[in-house]
């Protein structure tokens, strides 16, 4: 695909991960990239206790939000419903 407008991909984390392989396979069709926090093909593991502090850290941030802790009164739960729904789509 060539578009006629200068394209710039940006990715943060593991959004690198993604934007290196898509410059790999793709870089005649990006002519900027801009990448923060590049995350290596070796970095992408994720250990279970980093996952539990990341949840724990949002679920802090949406309980002090007076509009999110409507919208997502139990976190968990709800990423438990999203997997299971997902989980039954896919079979």
């Amino acid at each position: 695909m060539h578009w006629e407008f200068p394209t710039t991909s940006l990715g943060s984390s593991y959004g690198t991960t993604l934007g290196l392989s898509v410059l790999r396979y793709h870089g005649d069709a990006i002519d900027r990239a801009i990448l923060a926090g590049v995350e290596g093909p070796d970095s992408t593991l994720k250990y279970p206790r980093t996952e539990e502090r990341q949840l724990d850290t949002l679920t802090k941030l949406i309980a002090v939000d007076p509009v999110l802790r409507v919208q997502i009164p139990d976190l968990r739960r709800l990423l438990r419903r999203a997997l299971q729904s997902a989980q039954l789509l896919s079979a």
